[in-house]
């Protein structure tokens, strides 16, 4: 950010350091000139360490970048002019834990740093069940020799004469059996709402009594309001339970909708008065199970900063590479101010940031092997999203 050969060069247009109780307003405010000195002056381990950019070939670097759990760090790196990945290597990262949003923070850079103390990254996990509705989709006659096709209405479709589906939709979704069985094809749509463990789904029953010509029906769920039958023989019913007549043997479709509050459900079923066994070969019904899975979310405060220091070759970091170990409740940086400041090489916008620190930092070979930091006399900058 500075070097000894740009500093007269570069002219800071506004500056003003804030607390932290001005971070909550909705702009940082405006600034006077001044010259802002990135540095770092503490100790490291038993060194005591003086990171001053310009001097000594030292540059204070500054970006931000999306990380794996997309998101937004803003980074401040002292390391070496012209390698940002060299040592002397002493960095600050600042997660976006709130929740970024799209192309920019959650908040804005003004409530980046609403909280003074930002906390350790924990490589921990929070566990959590979650659950999927199962569909097992069942023909009421399985014939021998027959094909069956099966269109879920998501886009998926299935060979199986009894297969198994999880819906990844919504909503209704037209569910399609067709079967074929020497030259003869029949199919049927039933409409079904493949919402999770949704409640507004029916279903009905029947018999028939070929003596009397009669249709008996029966919903299998007495909780809807309403019940309308249509027997697919140009007569109508209503109730849970009612009865049709049928005066010519035929192959008919005998529809239910229900209906509750916002929820209207239907249900169809085929009803074969013929002599011809195979007149009908698509009536199905289904079961649903729950299948529950394990996940697994890793932690993130509202507030967190990881802090590396490469020295010899080994990379020391803030938090200890142990999976399992809950170190979010560790204090790492406290933030004594902020102020805008200009925009870097990347034409990135940038703020400074006052700070102190105080905290161990752990060998990322090995966390037994640990090395304190202490500084109150650090200020960084950061690049940030516009």
């Amino acid at each position: 950010m500075e070097k000894n050969n740009i500093i007269v060069r570069y002219s800071i247009l506004f500056f003003f350091v804030v607390s932290i109780m001005a971070c909550a307003k909705k702009e940082l405010p405006k600034a006077v000139n001044g010259n802002p000195v990135f540095m770092f002056d503490g100790t490291i381990g038993a060194d005591p360490i003086v990171y001053k950019a310009g001097v000594n070939g030292v540059y204070m670097f500054s970006d931000f970048y999306k990380d794996a759990q997309d998101l937004y760090t803003l980074s401040g790196t002292f390391a070496v002019e012209n390698c940002a990945t060299c040592e002397p290597f002493l960095s600050f990262e600042f997660k976006d834990g709130r929740q970024t949003v799209g192309a920019s923070l959650t908040s804005g850079i003004q409530f980046f740093f609403a909280d003074s103390t930002f906390n350790s990254y924990s490589l921990d996990s929070i566990q959590y069940q979650s659950s999927v509705e199962s569909f097992k989709f069942i023909p009421n006659l399985v014939v021998l020799g027959a094909n069956y096709l099966w269109d879920f209405g998501d886009g998926t479709t299935s060979s199986l004469a009894s297969p198994e589906h999880v819906f990844t939709t919504l909503g209704v979704q037209n569910i399609t059996l067709k079967a074929t069985h020497q030259g003869v094809v029949d199919s049927l749509t039933i409409p079904i709402d493949v919402t999770p463990f949704s409640t507004c789904r029916t279903r009905f029953s029947y018999s028939y009594d070929a003596s009397g010509n009669q249709v008996f029906v029966q919903s299998d769920n007495l909780s809807f309001s309403s019940y309308a039958w249509d027997f697919g023989n140009g007569t109508l019913g209503e109730g849970p339970i009612d009865t049709a007549f049928y005066n010519f043997p035929d192959v008919y479709t005998i529809r239910l909708q229900s209906s509750v509050g916002g929820c209207n459900a239907e249900y169809r079923q085929k009803v074969n008065l013929t002599n011809n066994p195979n007149a009908t070969l698509v009536n199905f019904n289904y079961l649903t199970s729950a299948i529950f899975t394990t996940n697994y979310q890793q932690r993130l405060n509202a507030g967190t900063c990881i802090i590396t220091y490469r020295k010899n070759g080994q990379t020391y970091q803030s938090y200890k590479n142990a999976i399992g170990v809950n170190q979010s409740d560790k204090d790492v940086f406290k933030v004594t101010g902020i102020g805008m400041y200009l925009r870097n090489e990347k034409d990135q916008p940038t703020v400074f940031v006052n700070g102190e620190v105080d905290t161990y930092l752990y060998n990322t070979n090995n966390y037994l092997d640990s090395i304190t930091i202490k500084s109150n006399a650090l200020k960084i900058a950061l690049a940030y999203p516009e």
